[in-house]
Formats: structure tokens, sequence, C-alpha cells
């Protein structure tokens, strides 16, 4: 940073290997003095997202993911962790639909913690390699279903 301490492409790379080494909080920092110089766009907002939401700041993370889709509205990065911060906050409509969307992108498995569903469940298991079966939890009983029977 010092060869260019007015471009934001150094700052913004540097968050990127910041994030990667699981060190949110300066990522953010460096992240958004870089958007300070400049760089607005969609990954960049997108990273200042996930830099929020590593340091558990959920909504500082939705909208943060939320500006990224204005300007990238089918980025499946952004529309499926914005899917999955959905499904936690308990806006099962429009999460399922999002993250059934960016399943096809991401081969990963995930935990989505909801305070409820349907009234009893407390926790949603969401399997992605490549199928979507979905672990609820209700009391000591586990219910698995496909992801068609999961629409609300």
């Amino acid at each position: 940073t010092v060869l260019a301490p007015d471009q934001p492409a150094p700052f913004s790379l540097l968050g990127d290997i910041l994030l990667v080494q699981k060190k949110p909080d300066i990522a953010l920092d460096v992240l958004l003095h870089a958007k300070t110089l400049g760089d607005c766009t969609h990954q960049a907002l997108f990273n200042i997202g996930l830099a929020y939401l590593n340091l558990e700041k959920i909504n500082k993370a939705k909208s943060y993911f939320n500006q990224a889709l204005t300007i990238q509205k089918n980025a499946p990065e952004i529309v499926y962790n914005n899917a999955k911060l959905d499904l936690k906050l308990g806006n099962f409509d429009i999460g399922w639909e999002n993250y059934n969307a960016g399943l096809k992108y991401n081969t990963t498995s995930s935990t989505v913690t909801a305070g409820t569903f349907d009234g009893t469940a407390t926790k949603v298991e969401v399997e992605t390699a490549g199928t979507a079966n979905h672990k609820i939890l209700m009391g000591d009983s586990t219910q698995v279903y496909n992801h068609a029977d999961l629409i609300l």
C-alpha cells in the first residue's frame, strides 16, 4: 500500500486475504478504507458484508449484501449468503426461495440456526452436497424433508 496509498485495489486485496486468514476485524477496517477510496463494487460490498457476518453483526452484513445485490442482482454467492441470513433471521419465504437459487452454486455443507420454524423448530440444518435435504429439529425428534417440502 506504500506504492499506491490512494488506490483502493491494494486495500481490497489485503482485505480479501485477511478474510481468508479468518481475521475479520482487521479485514473490515481495511475493506472499509478501500470503500472510502472508491471501491464500491459488488464484490467489495459483499466482502464487507462477509466481514460483518464473521463478526456476528448480522444486520450490518445483510445491509452490505443487499447493497451488493443492487449492483449485481443475480451474483450467486451473494444471493446464497443473503438467503442464509434470511433463514437465520426467520424470513423463511424469501430465504428458502433464494437459498434454492444459490444452492446449485454452493457445494459445501452449512448450518443455519433459526429462532422458530412453524412455531416449534429450533434449528434448520442444511446439507448442500449437491442435494437439498433439510433436517428440522423439533424437541427430541428429527424430521428430514427434501427442499420442495419446505416451501412455505
